[in-house]
């Protein structure tokens, strides 16, 4: 869980996403985001933007070769 904090919760969260980021999970790097987050990969592309935690992690699994 995180903490309260917000200068805690902060580090938690890139700390979290750089284990993410170094394990190439993409179910990890999308439970980052809220279930209602837009990830924007490409400003001004509707193909580089993903709505949704579930577009995300598809998002992530294609980047990093795990299906999605």
């Amino acid at each position: 869980m995180m903490a309260t904090n917000s200068r805690v919760a902060a580090v938690e969260a890139v700390e979290e996403y750089g284990r993410a980021w170094a394990t190439q999970d993409p179910v990890r790097i999308a439970a980052l985001f809220a279930p209602d987050a837009v990830y924007v990969e490409r400003p001004y592309d509707e193909q580089g933007t993903f709505r949704g935690r579930a577009a995300i992690e598809a998002y992530w699994a294609r980047q990093v070769g795990t299906g999605g």
